[in-house]
């Protein structure tokens, strides 16, 4: 079942590609630049696909590959103009910057704590900060597709939009920690461990 929500998230993010390079440029988001944006559509199936290539097939594999899958998507609804709405009463801008890295702290520790046995924490560790980093630098992304080619509304470095977008990032890292650490304790007490 979500083999075939995947697959409809790449076809979606396919044929979104071919239509934003069809429709008149002054129907789309004042903000968009057609062949940068069906650019980074197409590169985002192929984003999709990178983890089937790179590691074994296990469910964990698939588990990540569906967070990646789910941010990714996330994220282009986004740009179609979901960042000025609400998600259960939350800012979507602020819902995504919290899932996706909760959702990618979660699959990827479980993919390299079980499919690689690496130690959780540990593993926990780099992937806080590797996500975290990952965040800021995607802020400085945003400045610079704005500044080079005008694509979004973000104008400003570490504005108010950034420092959220970063607060959302690390609830989100922080919300998935305490989410592996209580898997974890609730599966050593299933197994009679201490």
């Amino acid at each position: 079942m979500r083999f075939l929500l995947r697959v409809l998230i790449q076809v979606g993010l396919i044929i979104g590609g071919f239509a934003i390079l069809s429709i008149d440029p002054s129907r789309l988001p004042w903000y968009y630049r057609p062949k940068l944006m069906a650019s980074l559509a197409f590169f985002f199936v192929l984003i999709i696909e990178l983890p089937s290539k790179i590691f074994s097939p296990s469910p964990e594999r698939d588990k990540f590959q569906d967070a990646i899958a789910f941010s990714l998507a996330a994220s282009s609804v986004g740009t179609l103009g979901a960042w000025s709405k609400s998600v259960w009463f939350v800012p979507y801008d602020i819902f995504v910057h919290f899932i996706i890295p909760f959702l990618m702290f979660v699959s990827a520790l479980n993919l390299f704590s079980t499919v690689y046995a690496w130690p959780k924490k540990k593993t926990g560790v780099i992937l806080f900060v590797v996500i975290a980093v990952i965040g800021i630098i995607w802020e400085y992304i945003e400045y610079w597709l704005y500044a080079r080619y005008g694509v979004g509304y973000f104008g400003k470095l570490f504005d108010w939009d950034s420092i959220t977008d970063i607060a959302a990032n690390t609830a989100g890292l922080l919300a998935g920690a305490a989410f592996a650490a209580y898997r974890t304790k609730i599966a050593k007490i299933i197994q009679g461990r201490p």
